[in-house]
């Protein structure tokens, strides 16, 4: 697994990046609804957030599962 440095990241730290990722979505959001004085952008950060973490710790389980079957260990 020594020649696949990214697939090996994202084994190792596919769910605290697809985590960080969602907070950081949810930041902007909230971010944004304190520069434009109105809720929405928390609500809309919300779901982006969640969004985006369901996309990418999915991902992440797929390169899993692809490294754990077709990779030799």
């Amino acid at each position: 697994m020594e020649s696949y440095p990214l697939l090996n990241f994202l084994v190792a730290h596919g769910r605290k990046l697809a985590l960080a990722l969602g907070i950081l979505i949810l930041a902007f959001g909230a971010f944004a609804s304190l520069e434009q004085s109105t809720w929405s952008w928390t609500f809309l950060g919300a779901i982006g957030g969640l969004v985006v973490y369901g996309f990418v710790a999915s991902y992440a389980e797929l390169v899993r599962l692809v490294t754990d079957m077709l990779l030799p260990k």
